[in-house]
């Protein structure tokens, strides 16, 4: 149920008569009065029933900034209903191979105004796996906000809403700089799609700048430095999409599929030439140039875009907006602090988060950490936000806590490493930047971007640890219900300390929630029950373990006990519903806690202390 300062008086009767007629009538009929004219009699008379309820959709009114990051089907109006396989699990996979998914999509607002994405009616997509625009669409609704972490929608991916201008198919836009061709090289799934990001030597995602609500793509193709926004323009009242490229020289031209033949295509500025191949319109580079295009992009039958040339603007420079800019949040909020007034060694102090954020954000938090002034912390949460937070420990003065919102990015795990920002989402590993210290992120670096995503809703990437060493790790849950398609479904991933290079550390996890990294070096990961899961489990992993979800990618041939590392503790359901990331406390302060192990429920919001015995050791993990 919403908190009551979101129903209206409607909808507070409703539940009132809800409440009597299920609850109280049956099972505390003392207290049940019967509603006849007298009753209503000595009532209040009022004199409206206020506003018509609404329904009430949190998600979609958000103010998330001028892009979002997430899994979209691009379909245009009246598209026929979605695949959705029901039935006993494993489920069977849908014949999703000629569906438009961007499965690392970042969706740009392009039209004026208030609200961010969500507000816009004008939006292009780009898909940084394979440095394609996949598509533009106009309309009411951007998109139908089916998925679990917009309305809890279980197994659906978002599509898109309204009329959709022109799309590209789920293959390199750029071609092999090497060969000129566009054949696809990637991972093959057994459903016949293919994932994953191409390889660096051919293209790769740097990250997204921000200026005001400007959005600037960086990635490379070959040996060329790709700088890309995006806009729109009209033509007698009828939308123009525009690319504009900056691009440094090349010892080769390049080659970019725009559109399929038949799309409004034209070219301003000079370093390229537009040609048809392949059943799409091309557009090649001059090899050895530093070069500024803009390309317009209009609805296949628009007449007039070439004449339009003459008065459209040139291409700009891009590099002046990839400084940073003036701030976008620059709201500064604040929350009352409850301080814990407990005996012992310790006490609970209550922080709320601000929901009264004119951003109408949900606070729905999912990670936490602390720089060395630990006074001053930042939090990232599931619906789009990295917060930068002071008052943790010093008494401000009103007792408060005090946030700085340093932009969207979807996240599920937060790092800080040496003083720098580190963050985990579906689609990568970002880092975070400021450049001109207005404490907003200037610069969305692509750390690292190796792991494959599908359109699988339960993709979630959780639990950010770094070793000794500057190493990064982080669980990758597992297709729920269904049988993996790519080999990071359901695992332990290490990306190394440059980011240049990820592996898989151990496989068979169903619902990772969280990554512990312990003293000695080696990891807990916590798991959810259900599918080859009987009940929660807080696993001591192993290199190379596998951990029970039959589902996973290439699991052993052994489905029994044996065939699988048995975790450090079964947790029932009715201790925690799902438990989450696990802490060792390092701290005298904590008396007798010193030492121990806490598991930080998701499913109850408690703290558990997880005992254990070491039995023995040996030379490939540790046993208990």
């Amino acid at each position: 149920m919403p908190p009551q300062v979101n129903l209206t008086p409607t909808e507070k009767y409703d539940i009132i008569n809800y409440l009597r007629e299920t609850f109280i009538k049956e099972k505390n009929p003392g207290q049940f009065v019967e509603i006849d004219s007298t009753y209503l009699a000595s009532l209040p008379f009022g004199t409206t029933t206020g506003p018509a309820p609404k329904e009430f959709k949190p998600w979609a009114e958000m103010d998330y900034g001028n892009f979002l990051i997430n899994t979209y089907e691009l379909v245009g109006r009246n598209a026929p209903p979605r695949e959705r396989s029901t039935g006993t699990a494993p489920l069977p996979d849908e014949n999703l191979i000629n569906q438009n998914f961007a499965y690392k999509g970042i969706a740009v607002r392009l039209d004026q105004g208030e609200g961010g994405v969500s507000a816009g009616k004008a939006w292009m997509m780009f898909d940084h796996d394979l440095m394609r625009v996949a598509g533009a669409w106009t309309g009411e609704g951007f998109i139908d906000w089916e998925a679990i972490l917009f309305n809890g929608k279980h197994n659906i991916s978002p599509r898109t809403v309204g009329d959709l201008h022109f799309e590209n198919p789920v293959a390199p836009a750029w071609a092999n700089p090497e060969t000129g061709k566009f054949d696809d090289p990637r991972f093959q799934a057994r459903d016949g799609r293919k994932f994953g990001p191409l390889p660096r030597e051919w293209a790769q995602y740097k990250g997204l700048y921000q200026f005001n609500d400007r959005v600037i793509i960086s990635y490379t193709v070959g040996q060329a430095k790709i700088l890309e926004t995006f806009g729109l323009e009209t033509l007698e009242g009828r939308p123009i999409f525009t690319r504009t490229l900056n691009f440094s020289a090349s010892d080769r031209p390049l080659k970019m599929r725009i559109a399929p033949k038949g799309t409004a295509v034209a070219l301003v500025g000079e370093g390229a030439v537009l040609k048809e191949e392949g059943g799409f319109l091309v557009m090649e580079t001059t090899p050895s140039q530093n070069s500024k295009v803009k390309i317009l992009i209009g609805k296949s039958g628009l007449k007039g875009l070439q004449q339009y040339t003459k008065t459209s603007s040139p291409p700009e420079t891009l590099d002046q907006l990839i400084k940073g800019g003036p701030a976008r949040f620059p709201q500064r909020l604040t929350s009352e602090v409850q301080e814990g007034t407990q005996e012992g060694p310790f006490q609970v102090d209550i922080m709320n988060p601000p929901f009264d954020s004119p951003w109408k954000n949900q606070f729905r938090l999912s990670g936490l950490d602390f720089f060395k002034d630990t006074n001053k912390g930042v939090i990232c949460s599931t619906d789009g936000d990295v917060w930068l937070v002071e008052g943790f420990t010093k008494k401000l003065r009103k007792t408060h806590l005090a946030a700085n919102r340093l932009g969207p990015v979807s996240a599920l795990g937060i790092k800080v490493v040496n003083e720098e920002i580190f963050v985990t989402c579906r689609d990568q590993l970002v880092k975070l930047h400021d450049f001109n210290g207005d404490k907003e992120t200037d610069f969305y670096e692509a750390f690292n971007s190796d792991h494959q995503v599908t359109d699988h809703f339960h993709e979630f990437a959780m639990g950010l640890q770094v070793d000794t060493e500057g190493n990064f790790y982080y669980a990758k849950s597992a297709r729920h219900a269904r049988e993996a398609l790519v080999p990071q479904h359901g695992t332990l991933i290490k990306v190394s300390r440059d980011g240049q290079k990820t592996e898989i550390v151990a496989t068979g996890f169903r619902a990772a929630n969280g990554v512990c990294l312990n003293p000695d070096g080696t990891f807990i990961v916590t798991d959810q029950e259900g599918h080859w899961n009987p009940m929660n489990r807080v696993n001591w992993v192993k290199r190379g373990g596998f951990y029970g979800n039959m589902f996973g990618y290439n699991p052993p041939p052994d489905s029994t006990e044996s065939g699988m590392e048995q975790p450090l503790v079964w947790v029932d359901r009715e201790r925690d519903q799902s438990p989450s990331e696990l802490l060792w406390v390092d701290s005298k302060k904590w008396g007798a806690l010193n030492g121990k192990l806490l598991n930080l429920s998701y499913g109850y919001g408690k703290v558990f202390v997880v005992p254990f015995e070491k039995n023995r050791e040996s030379s490939t993990g540790r046993d208990f």
